[in-house]
């Protein structure tokens, strides 16, 4: 499973916008289905090539038009212009499109346009990959440990991949910077992810203890989730110098070097979560951890980013992210992450995706 990423917009400025094509790269192909293209090229994690470690599989490419980070359950959200003139109405249905669409897929076998190809019934499946990138990566963060619950364990095997979506904790930053996000986060969930998105979060993390009451909005935030609530093994990919991840931080003030540095410590801390993590008695796989210094945002979906771009393990040996992917899907330790300024990678390419 690829789910699809694309930024997002929850207000009536930023939503026209981006319909219009006026929010950068975005445009009203990533807010209605009435534009998705009729086939894609297969790059990356679904290139039929030797060097991707899952060439074989059966692929679902869940196509983003939701604009709400994959957790809305909310149709016919309004949403009002800063000068309360004008309104539109949004449909943030993230969480039930997956919904609808994991539920199709588990009780029938879906079928191409033209009945040509057609995938087995998922219910029968012995391994599972559900991977995201980007706002895609936190939607399929929220939705990982529901989907995985969804499969007997004696008989499916099921492990996340997460391409961006990540970053340094809150703490990793200097007070004012940290104190910044804390304080955006926690409007966001209470005038966004609550009232317009009606969002849909990782269950355990929600009826945990530690995120009730003004603590709620912590159940947003995939770092926490991934650091404390998700309990499916997964594999965490991060440039450290994330073109994108980096914009907010440096926004508030932080400069490049402390969001890699934070970075760096951050998904260090994924190694320890099977003893540290709030949820850690359910946590038995360590997470593989792969982190370039290549300043770019997805690789997932990109042949060069995948396959060609490398940075040393700890036992110095060049691992691309499918050559370590593959190695922890194959129950190796996989910790492959790169020093500020960089010191061990190879990128592919200069430019940055930012798909």
């Amino acid at each position: 499973f690829y789910i699809q990423g694309g930024g997002g917009c929850s207000s009536y400025e930023d939503c026209r916008a981006r319909y219009c094509g006026d929010q950068g790269i975005y445009d009203g192909s990533k807010m209605s289905s009435r534009f998705t293209p009729e086939s894609i090229g297969g790059r990356g994690i679904m290139a039929d090539s030797e060097d991707n470690p899952a060439q074989d599989a059966n692929q679902v490419y869940v196509y983003y038009c939701s604009s709400d980070s994959w957790v809305g359950r909310k149709s016919s959200a309004v949403l009002t212009s800063a000068d309360g003139v004008d309104e539109m109405s949004m449909h943030f249905r993230g969480h039930s499109i997956l919904e609808a669409m994991v539920d199709t897929l588990m009780t029938a076998s879906a079928a191409s346009d033209d009945g040509i190809e057609t995938l087995p019934n998922l219910a029968d499946a012995t391994a599972v990959l559900w991977t995201g990138v980007s706002a895609g990566s936190n939607g399929a963060t929220q939705h990982m440990d529901w989907f995985a619950a969804k499969f007997d364990p004696e008989q499916t095997r099921v492990a996340g991949v997460f391409d961006a979506g990540f970053g340094p904790e809150f703490s990793e930053y200097e007070p004012d910077v940290g104190d910044a996000f804390t304080a955006y986060s926690e409007a966001r969930w209470s005038t966004v992810w609550t009232p317009h998105f009606d969002a849909f979060v990782d269950e355990s993390c929600a009826a945990h203890p530690a995120n009730q009451g003004d603590n709620a909005y912590q159940c947003g935030s995939s770092i926490n989730l991934k650091l404390n609530h998700i309990t499916t093994p997964f594999f965490q990919r991060l440039d450290i110098r994330d073109s994108v991840g980096s914009q907010g931080p440096i926004s508030l003030g932080a400069t490049m070097g402390q969001y890699a540095h934070g970075s760096i410590a951050t998904l260090t801390a994924l190694t320890s979560i099977t003893t540290t993590a709030l949820e850690a008695d359910q946590i038995t796989v360590t997470p593989g951890v792969y982190g370039p210094n290549c300043k770019q945002h997805v690789a997932i979906t990109n042949n060069k980013f995948f396959m060609q771009t490398t940075v040393d393990d700890d036992d110095g040996v060049p691992q691309s992210f499918a050559s370590a992917l593959d190695a922890w899907l194959a129950g190796e330790t996989v910790f492959a992450v790169d020093e500020q300024p960089a010191a061990t990678s190879t990128c592919a390419a200069t430019t940055e995706d930012k798909s």
